[in-house]
């Protein structure tokens, strides 16, 4: 909720990373790590274009069933 959200740029966070759907944990797992990741190895690139990154990587992993 809007409130839960609020409460962590309330303490100090940037942004949040979040999904309306569920989700299979592993894979979800596996995309916010993706995610954290590139952004590490790239910190001034764009949430979008990370967010798109991890995504293709994540799609175009042939090691993953997912």
């Amino acid at each position: 909720s809007a409130c839960f959200a609020r409460s962590f740029f309330y303490a100090g966070a940037r942004a949040l990373l979040v999904s309306h759907w569920a989700v299979n944990s592993e894979a979800a797992t596996r995309l916010a790590d993706l995610t954290f990741d590139r952004l590490k190895a790239d910190p001034k690139i764009g949430s979008a274009e990370v967010r798109r990154q991890a995504t293709l990587a994540n799609l175009n992993d042939a090691s993953s069933p997912l």
